[in-house]
């Protein structure tokens, strides 16, 4: 029998959700060869009007930040996996 590199599970959490993080570590540690690796949330509240509207190509987008902020982690999500060896 051969043992497998752990498969990662990419998890988005903002940094403020410390609770959050402390539950989903400890579910993901009974999945064996599973590994968690934290992905920063981005809190959309916290980004730019400009940016929002340049990024939507809407003005005053700054009403669904969040929208963006999920959508913006989603992403560097896709950044991590694309990277990874997974």
């Amino acid at each position: 029998m051969t043992d497998s590199p752990p498969i990662p599970a990419f998890v988005v959490n903002l940094d403020a959700d410390v609770a959050r993080l402390e539950q989903i570590t400890k579910q993901i540690a009974y999945i064996a060869g599973v590994t968690l690796q934290r992905v920063p949330g981005v809190p959309g509240a916290t980004l730019p009007r400009l940016a929002c509207d340049i990024l939507t190509k809407t003005p005053d987008y700054a009403v669904g930040k969040g929208t963006l902020g999920v959508f913006l982690a989603h992403l560097s999500v896709w950044e991590c996996v694309a990277a990874s060896d997974a």
